[in-house]
């Protein structure tokens, strides 16, 4: 049977989260994977190198045209030859058109194996929160992580790192951002943890930080030095509509979905972690997943784009709106789950005369020291 032709064939898988491994050196607070060796009778796994290629080879006769494979855990830097060999795998099937990215938690580094992530090219997204208060407060290791992430700048790897922030520690967001763009970063994700007690006050000090952050981001383009900070380069791209509105929450179960050890399909790394809406198993022959429910659910349906101001910019999650409503299906009302990223689509909004004047006028310093130099060089001619 054509394994295409059983599958739901709305929207084509472009990117999967491979659960290299569910074990994992450190135990952050707010992590919400399982934790500890066993839970519920269901221990964690790990990949064995033919199953991975077994489920690459699945992944491949599902879309041979293009795929993103992100190598996930638990943290998957603890199996590095089980990883690279997985790796070179993908890019044996995909060639070209195989995109390698590596989620780890930055404990993890030496220069081999660096020097051959390096060599395919793999995007490197790395959890850290910030200074060592906050680092060692909620993940720990600061100093190795924070050493590392200098080696492998050093080293020429571009990574993205990935911080995420909570109630408790949003004061010093922006403190935070500046620390880890001063170690040589230059692309930070700040994530919210969604479900946790936004309070009023919390909600009032992300307004704080927010703003701190648009004028360090502005001070950073006007010396000149690299700085992309996730949430707010992206809204104002969709403000100023040079991005697409964000129709979907994200491509959990669309053109996304994430795969354990045992081949267990899920529509993202967060609902395996927590084994909820199993889709399928990848090496069922006939029928490997269904997305069903997932393929339809949009901002749209939720009743998001009609009722809520932030929701062309809106990144919240999906499974997280499903602990905080505890039904997919139900519409999400606004609440302290919509506060940030309302606060982040407001203060945008009110910046972005700013951000295109500020554009505006480099353009006009570029197109400047463009004719200044064709006219010295005409000079010199005439000389």
């Amino acid at each position: 049977m054509d394994l295409k032709n059983v599958l739901d064939s709305k929207e084509k898988i472009y990117s999967i989260d491979l659960f290299i491994t569910e074990e994992c050196n450190l135990k952050c607070k707010y992590c919400f994977h399982r934790k500890g060796k066993e839970v519920s009778g269901a221990p964690n796994q790990t990949f064995t190198v033919e199953d991975g290629r077994r489920v690459l080879d699945r992944v491949y006769k599902l879309n041979p045209d293009s795929m993103t494979v992100n190598f996930f855990g638990g943290e998957p830097l603890l199996y590095p030859d089980m990883l690279l060999d997985l790796m070179r795998y993908t890019k044996e099937l995909w060639k070209d058109k195989g995109k390698l990215v590596i989620s780890t938690n930055g404990t993890v580094f030496n220069k081999e194996l660096f020097a051959e992530l390096k060599s395919m090219d793999v995007g490197i997204q790395v959890s850290f929160d910030g200074d060592e208060d906050t680092q060692n407060s909620n993940r720990g290791e600061f100093d190795l992580v924070a050493s590392n992430i200098k080696n492998m700048l050093e080293f020429g790897a571009v990574i993205t790192v990935r911080m995420t922030f909570t109630p408790d520690n949003v004061g010093s967001l922006s403190k935070n951002v500046q620390f880890i763009h001063d170690l040589g970063v230059e692309k930070i994700v700040h994530h919210a943890v969604m479900e946790a007690d936004w309070t009023e006050e919390a909600i009032r000090e992300y307004n704080v930080q927010l703003l701190n952050l648009l004028h360090y981001r502005r001070y950073c383009q006007n010396k000149k030095m690299p700085l992309t900070i996730g949430f707010i380069d992206k809204c104002l791209l969709i403000l100023n509509d040079e991005l697409p509105i964000e129709k979907d929450f994200c491509a959990a179960g669309k053109s996304f979905i994430a795969i354990l050890p045992n081949g267990d399909v899920y529509p993202c790394h967060r609902a395996a972690s927590k084994r909820i809406f199993k889709l399928g198993n990848i090496f069922n022959e006939d029928r490997p997943f269904i997305r069903g429910i997932f393929l339809d659910i949009d901002k749209i349906s939720q009743g998001c784009q009609k009722n809520c101001r932030a929701a062309k910019i809106c990144h919240t999650c999906i499974m997280v709106q499903f602990e905080v409503m505890g039904d997919l299906q139900k519409p999400l009302l606004q609440n302290h789950y919509c506060d940030i990223p309302c606060l982040e689509y407001d203060l945008c909004k009110q910046y972005l005369p700013t951000e295109i004047s500020d554009k505006q006028g480099r353009m006009l310093t570029s197109l400047a020291q463009v004719v200044s130099d064709i006219m010295e060089r005409l000079d010199d001619a005439e000389k």
